[in-house]
């Protein structure tokens, strides 16, 4: 009984008399699928699904990148329609509910939003995804439904690119803020809330810069820092396996957990994740984990998990042993890279392990883009 009391006592808000027990929420995310590209492996993406479904979660995530622009137009829309009918077939056989996001790969011109350009996409999305599809215009939308005590959010980040050549951009970044302002404001304050994005508000660890123009980012730290429930971005777009976090007024932080990709791209190799996040009384997270699931080979799956990760200090505390461990600090990088052929010789490189501890793990808004 002692036992017992004891592992309850974990996921209980300090100071609080009694609890329920802790409500675990099962998600499977897939990313960067890059359906018909030369380097799309269809027996990962394939048995991924497969296995997927055998975890039984309570919802799917597709966090963009589905389909791939790398050819001729005629060819991406093939690609779309293909990758859209396979979904679509997948999620009538589970029955469970799936929330999305575009990535910039999933439009026929890479990252732009014009409307010629944007909404040919989410025709074709609306089309073949029927009662699944959810998204507005622009590409964002809120699950209209609560699923497992938490609101779902999807975001069209690349609206937020500097790739983004768009004149129009800057108004569309405007009016997603807005959106994205009002429907958080909309909710009870303790509401736990899932933020997915292809395109992540943090560093692009290609060229160090940041991933979002400055002033988008510091218009969405405003906008989420008002929202004192427990709150995740998830996404993608890099197929590397991060963990960021943001900031909210000086206590609180937002993890921000990157999956990697199910394709072969860039020679890292495919693999999807699983997710268990528990929540305590009164709707507290006490911790998340996550499992990344390599179809080429299972014996390299993993598990990283922080526990009470919406306290700056819990970040602070994992960051540091990462950091100061080589051992533990050369198993992140190695998932971080998808265990590509390249990795320990990257992860040993000058200065790389400072980078990641910047870069990585920096609280964002960060300094200026180079």
């Amino acid at each position: 009984m002692q036992v017992l009391v004891l592992l309850l006592s974990l996921f209980l808000v300090p100071g609080l008399e009694a609890a329920a027990p802790p409500r675990t929420v099962k998600i499977v995310q897939f990313s960067d699928i890059h359906y018909g590209n030369e380097e799309y492996k269809p027996e990962a993406w394939h048995k991924a699904f497969d296995e997927g479904e055998k975890v039984r979660p309570d919802v799917f995530l597709f966090t963009g990148d589905q389909a791939d622009n790398k050819c001729t137009p005629e060819e991406f829309w093939k690609r779309l329609d293909g990758v859209i009918g396979e979904i679509r077939v997948r999620l009538d056989r589970v029955r469970a509910p799936a929330m999305l996001v575009l990535g910039n790969n999933d439009l026929v011109k890479n990252y732009q939003t014009d409307p010629e350009v944007l909404n040919p996409t989410l025709k074709a999305y609306r089309k073949g995804l029927g009662s699944y599809y959810y998204l507005d215009e622009l590409g964002n939308g809120v699950y209209p439904r609560v699923v497992k005590g938490i609101t779902w959010i999807s975001l069209n980040t690349q609206i937020f690119s500097r790739h983004n050549k768009y004149s129009g951009r800057p108004e569309q970044a405007a009016r997603t803020l807005e959106w994205l302002r009002d429907a958080l404001k909309a909710l009870p304050q303790e509401r736990p809330v899932v933020i997915l994005v292809h395109i992540p508000p943090t560093y692009d660890l290609y060229d160090h810069s940041l991933s979002w123009l400055a002033e988008d980012l510091d218009r969405f730290h405003d906008v989420v820092r008002d929202h004192r429930g427990p709150m995740l971005i998830i996404g993608g777009h890099y197929h590397r396996n991060e963990i960021h976090s943001l900031t909210r007024a000086g206590k609180l932080d937002v993890p921000i957990l990157l999956a990697g990709s199910l394709s072969f791209k860039y020679g890292n190799y495919p693999n999807w994740r699983d997710y268990a996040l528990k929540f305590a009384h009164r709707g507290e997270m006490s911790s998340f984990a996550y499992r990344i699931r390599y179809p080429d080979d299972a014996s390299w799956n993993t598990t990283w998990g922080i526990e009470r990760p919406m306290r700056m200090a819990s970040i602070s505390a994992w960051i540091t042993r990462i950091g100061d461990s080589t051992e533990k600090y050369l198993r992140y990088m190695r998932d971080l890279y998808a265990h590509n052929k390249k990795w320990e010789s990257w992860a040993s490189a000058e200065g790389a392990r400072r980078t990641m501890l910047r870069e990585v793990w920096s609280t964002v808004p960060a300094p200026a883009a180079k």
